[in-house]
């Protein structure tokens, strides 16, 4: 179990690089502390109803384009806030030496494939909004320059470091794809706000007020909404009457809490007995206690019929210990499920083996690209395209190889926007206005003051236990209503 363990650590790091940025440069470590978190800027900009690859109701050009579509290049320029008239920076936070090196660096290559990309187009595809310059590359004439801080102990303390580097020494316009276990955040999310430096996919999950975050958005789908759809569809869409989850202690007040409440919605409310906080990390000799103590939850005349566990090291640590119990899930009827953060990570699949055969997740608010519908979800071919175009067609289609190109495109298309005329205020407002968009990569999008993600749906799939390792299940995105999810209930 020991050398399991060490392997699915490393997967795990896999997951926090989820949406993790990469680059070339990376810079050097100081601590210090920030003023108090300064509010979001009031101003009203064009709200985004519709774009990216659809081609669909653009609506008006943005500012300092022409009506009949013209774009004209980018002039203005405030090196403090990380931009000229030809150059933008991009700051990000990943792990680029230690253990997690091969990690990091994996997930840098399909970042960097995408920014070089990016850098060279004028567009994101054929049906895609125009941003060139006739005079030079980039969105409006403004090439992307990527700054890496690299942590080395991944500590809360050095994730503050990083970013008061980023913002403070090296004048980032943006600090993207901070995506590493979120309690990492705290602090320097709270720096980056204090700053009004915005902040895509750096959000600290465990803010239970996004207002507080003015700077902070992560376009997609919350981990209290994913959750709370994966709970609804083990009830009402697999018939499953009978939950238990395994998860870590610092999800209590809001993903457990949700899926208490969405089991108590159908009916069917958790025992406290069958409710087992570990951290995985941890349970160097395994998780029998964990597993035996759910297995007989229920009381000896019945058993769960679905376990959630609620992160990946717990995902793949339970079911490799119920496997070593006589007790998996595909020889026992027991629905096993991975949500809160997406599971779709070849080497993870490849890890757990058979043990997780069965076992659902989610492509997270990315379409499905293996099995998605290119007519349907056009951002199919986009993807496969870049991944050709990148030379990544050796790194496996998961979401470890289209986050990063999914992120960067949609940075895109906000940035073009937002239009030539930049500020972090203009480009904060963009995203804090994103009414039904629909950028035909994921789920149509609404964000507000009060909710910094606006995506309510995923793609559910499931682990097949060999080679291809994942297959579709719900063959395109899952709502809160089609599961009977009132969405007051999936608000951690």
């Amino acid at each position: 179990m020991r050398s399991r363990k060490l392997v699915a650590l490393l997967s795990a790091g896999l997951l926090t690089l989820v949406a993790c940025s990469a680059g070339t440069t990376v810079v050097a470590r100081g601590i210090g502390g920030g003023p108090a978190v300064a509010p979001g800027p009031t101003s009203t900009a064009p709200v985004l109803s519709k774009g990216g690859v659809r081609n669909e109701n653009l609506g008006i050009a943005p500012p300092g384009i022409s009506a009949g579509g013209a774009v004209r290049c980018a002039t203005n320029s405030d090196p403090s806030q990380g931009f000229t008239a030809s150059t933008i920076k991009w700051g990000t936070i990943i792990p680029l030496s230690g253990t997690l090196r091969p990690l990091g660096e994996q997930t840098a290559r399909a970042m960097q494939a995408a920014v070089n990309l990016l850098n060279q187009s004028a567009r994101l595809s054929a049906v895609s909004p125009d941003w060139s310059c006739p005079t030079r590359p980039g969105i409006y004439g403004r090439t992307v320059q990527l700054k890496i801080f690299s942590l080395q102990s991944n500590t809360p303390e050095e994730a503050l470091a990083g970013m008061r580097r980023l913002i403070d020494v090296d004048k980032v316009f943006m600090v993207r794809d901070c995506y590493l276990e979120s309690n990492l955040m705290g602090p320097a999310t709270q720096y980056q706000n204090s700053a009004g430096v915005p902040g895509v996919w750096c959000y600290f999950s465990e803010m239970a007020q996004p207002q507080l975050a003015p700077w902070n958005f992560s376009p997609g789908t919350s981990s209290d909404a994913t959750v709370a759809i994966h709970a609804g569809y083990l009830m009402k869409t697999l018939g499953k009457t009978r939950l238990a989850i395994l998860a870590d202690p610092s999800v209590a007040g809001n993903l457990v809490a949700v899926v208490k409440r969405v089991a108590a919605h159908y009916g069917h409310p958790i025992p406290d007995g069958c409710i087992v906080y570990t951290k995985a990390q941890d349970t160097s000799s395994g998780m029998r206690s964990q597993i035996t103590q759910i297995h007989g939850c229920y009381g000896s005349r019945s058993q769960p019929d679905a376990v959630m566990a609620l992160d990946a090291l717990n995902a793949t640590f339970g079911a490799l210990e119920a496997k070593d119990e006589n007790w998996r899930g595909a020889d026992n009827g027991v629905q096993w499920d991975c949500s809160g953060t997406s599971c779709w990570v070849t080497s993870l699949a490849q890890l757990c083996g058979d043990a997780c055969a069965g076992m659902t997740t989610d492509c997270a608010t990315l379409p499905c690209v293996p099995w998605a519908d290119p007519v349907k979800y056009p951002a199919t071919r986009f993807f496969r395209d870049w991944r050709q175009r990148g030379g990544l067609t050796g790194d496996p289609e998961d979401i470890l190889t289209y986050a990063p190109i999914a992120i960067t495109a949609g940075i895109s298309l906000w940035l073009w926007a937002t239009g030539p005329n930049l500020s972090r205020a203009n480009f904060r407002n963009t995203i804090a206005n994103l009414h039904n968009f629909d950028s035909g990569i994921g789920p149509i999008l609404n964000t507000s003051t009060y909710d910094h993600f606006g995506g309510r749906s995923v793609w559910i799939i499931k682990f097949t236990g060999s080679a291809p390792w994942f297959d579709d299940v719900s063959h395109g995105f899952v709502t809160l209503d089609q599961v009977g999810v009132p969405d007051s209930l999936a608000r951690g």
